[in-house]
């Protein structure tokens, strides 16, 4: 009986691979782009000084749209909190061609936005492609269908196939943010450093991470064996750019961070809202913080609308955010201001220490290639696999949250199965999901193999961009044969290496070989096989060597095809009718904080359908009665309440539209504040379509 029970199991879960890795959705539609030249940069006319400049735009889509991260257990996006933005911050130096670090907050970035981008940009700028660096910071409340492979655009999401319509709308947002930071350049100071942040990440794949031989030898030595705790990078690495204001002083422009924390958390804990996880309470905190600091020192009004937060993900592929207090399988907004705040309070203090450091005279350049692995998979002998394959384990997600998918508890699927080894080539110790059938449902071509590498400096730290998740010890590997480079290549000044995850592309996970070994989650995601690895790694230390000599790549065209099934996920364009306006569907009501939920007021009102309602600009904020009995914004700690902060939620109710054509929605103000009564009510800004324009919009007032 319990013979047929797994077998029973082992085959329902056999056709529901099926299904979850199953492509299809139109016709394959071939784009290509032409951004120009990688790898040695435009040397163009210099300037006196070093000059940058940033900015940051909305890139939400509207309400409707598959999340991606969970494959077919992804939720729709059924509105926003802590709106997704693509931050930008440019950086000249005296002499060469600029660099441009983009973060946006998405599951990952790509290599086919990438290639828009340059594309949408390349007229209006002195951006050269090669230094154009986008990445994502792995949330997993965020559209994912973008991405330049079949094979990403299929299983990271519940819906398959490249999503046009937000491809298209995210390009033109990034290259908007762009041309905006060009434009806004000014003379500038830089500093760079970095601080260490315990206790908030945890390591979820502890046994792949002991399985690496230097960590077993210093097992070994010391009698001591790594923690969750100690297995992760706990490095806060910070470069603070500093603009001149026309009142003739430096002030704070535009922090590019990067820190490892898994923005993992399952959208349907969260709503079901557009979000960026952690990481946007901490780019809205330290954002917030800097404002505060500028008007105590400077008085400043206007200049610190300009601030810009970019942070993004660093060797995190095999870990967790620490929830201490609702505990995995819980988290909620709450869970993700805690962590937040505390990650945002220590890079505040690193912040203010750079004041000191900030000066004018930092190398500023970049190095990049780019290779089709499927023509050119080896270098210095290291050899990655011709033939990339899915494993097993893959199917059951990854391991360490408290909670495990029916797949991760099976044969076969379970992570570190077999027991018995079992070797399949190039791919070494994996087990192929599917096995000889993989590629009847994929063929070779539907994975990723275009890749772009790039290293770029700023002062002292040498960005490691990579279209991987990186676990920590690879990370580790990258960073000390980077090092190992710049030092051969006669480099006296120390300089600090940082990866960075989910760069330029999405490629699933990239692990050691003594992980990869293991086949955990991380293991089996790594579709090029054991040497993955060592083979970025080689890539990476040419392009160092190169950054830190005089020679450069050879200068050629890089201009991928890309073949892609593409699908439209965007709702429909439904207009209201010309006589519909907005109403009150209900009155703003409290409701009082509970043992996991903030307290909030809550509003609803019927508005246009979602294709109309565009998330991505301001829509709702809140007013107060003042003492001369005037409605004002209201503002707290002298930040603006509304939906650009992490306290304000947009909803909409989908299966409550009226004859009108028009939508139900409901606003939620969270954490109002307690300590004195005043009058406030809700504020929603105009809205406008071809044939009707929706005028601004008040809730009656509450206390």
């Amino acid at each position: 009986m319990k013979k047929q029970k797994w077998r029973y199991r082992f085959f329902l879960l056999f056709f529901a691979a099926v299904i979850v890795f199953t492509g299809g959705c139109g016709k394959p539609v071939p784009l290509r782009f032409s951004p120009g030249e990688f790898g040695k940069p435009n040397l163009v006319e210099g300037q006196e000084t070093l000059l940058a400049g940033a900015a940051k735009t909305g890139i939400t889509p509207p309400p409707g749209l598959p999340t991606g991260g969970y494959s077919m257990l992804a939720s729709f996006g059924r509105g926003v909190r802590n709106k997704l933005m693509a931050r930008v911050i440019y950086i000249k130096p005296k002499t060469g061609s600029p660099v441009v670090l983009v973060q946006c907050d998405l599951l990952s970035s790509s290599l086919l936005v990438h290639q828009k981008v340059a594309e949408l940009i390349k007229k209006e700028t002195d951006v050269d492609p090669g230094g154009l660096m986008i990445a994502g910071t792995h949330t997993h409340s965020a559209p994912a269908n973008f991405f330049g492979s079949n094979l990403r655009n299929n299983i990271d999401s519940n819906r398959m196939g490249l999503c046009a319509d937000y491809f298209c709308f995210l390009c033109k947002q990034i290259a908007k943010a762009v041309l905006q930071a060009y434009k806004n350049r000014r003379p500038a100071r830089i500093a760079t450093g970095k601080t260490g942040i315990r206790g908030v990440a945890v390591n979820r794949g502890i046994c792949a991470y002991l399985r690496n031989e230097n960590i077993k030898s210093k097992i070994k030595e010391t009698g001591k064996k790594p923690g969750i705790y100690d297995a992760v990078n706990h490095d806060f690495n910070m470069i603070r750019v500093d603009c001149l204001d026309d009142d003739g002083k430096y002030k704070p422009m535009g922090v590019f961070s990067t820190f490892s924390i898994h923005n993992n958390t399952n959208p349907q804990y969260l709503d079901k809202l557009y979000n960026g996880d952690v990481l946007a309470f901490v780019e809205r905190i330290l954002e917030n913080k800097i404002k505060q600091d500028i008007k105590k020192e400077w008085g400043s009004v206007s200049w610190p609308d300009a601030i810009v937060h970019a942070v993004v993900n660093c060797s995190h592929g095999d870990n967790n955010p620490d929830y201490k207090y609702t505990g995995a399988g819980h988290e909620n907004f709450k869970d993700l201001r805690e962590l937040g705040s505390n990650i945002a309070g220590k890079a505040h203090t690193l912040f203010k220490s750079l004041q000191k450091d900030l000066k004018s005279d930092v190398d500023v350049q970049f190095r990049a290639k780019a290779l089709d692995v499927f023509k050119d998979n080896r270098i210095a002998g290291v050899k990655i696999a011709t033939k990339p394959k899915l494993g097993m384990a893959q199917a059951g997600g990854g391991q360490g949250r408290g909670r495990s998918t029916i797949a991760s508890q099976l044969p076969f699927f379970a992570p570190g199965w077999p027991r018995l080894v079992c070797r399949n080539g190039e791919q070494g110790v994996k087990r192929i999901l599917l096995g000889p059938f993989q590629y009847c449902i994929y063929k070779k071509s539907d994975f990723p193999h275009f890749l772009l590498l790039q290293v770029i400096q700023v002062g002292d730290t040498v960005l490691l961009p990579v279209p991987w998740e990186v676990t920590y010890e690879t990370g580790v590997r990258f960073a000390a044969y980077a090092e190992e480079m710049w030092q051969a290549a006669g480099k006296e000044e120390p300089a600090r290496f940082v990866p960075v995850s989910c760069a330029n592309g999405y490629w699933g996970y990239v692990t050691t070989k003594e992980e990869y070994s293991l086949q955990y989650y991380e293991g089996a995601s790594n579709v090029y096989g054991p040497n993955t690895g060592q083979f970025i790694k080689l890539h990476l230390g040419e392009l160092v060597k190169y950054l830190a000599g005089e020679g450069t790549v050879i200068p050629f065209r890089f201009e991928p095809e890309f073949k892609l099934k593409v699908r439209n996920c965007y709702p429909e364009k439904i207009t209201p009718h010309c006589d519909a306006e907005r109403a009150v569907y209900e009155k703003p009501r409290y409701h009082p904080r509970t043992k996991r939920k903030e307290a909030y007021w809550s509003f609803k009102w019927y508005d246009v359908l979602p294709y109309f309602i565009d998330l991505h600009e301001p829509l709702v904020g809140i007013q107060v009665l003042d003492h001369r009995d005037e409605w004002v914004s209201l503002t707290i700690d002298g930040i603006k309440v509304d939906d650009s902060g992490s306290d304000i939620s947009i909803r909409f109710y989908k299966n409550r539209v009226t004859k009108k054509k028009m939508g139900l929605y409901e606003a939620r103000w969270y954490n109002p504040p307690r300590e004195e009564v005043k009058v406030y009510r809700f504020v929603i800004e105009p809205r406008r379509g071809e044939v009707f324009c929706l005028k601004r919009f008040y809730s009656p007032a509450f206390k």
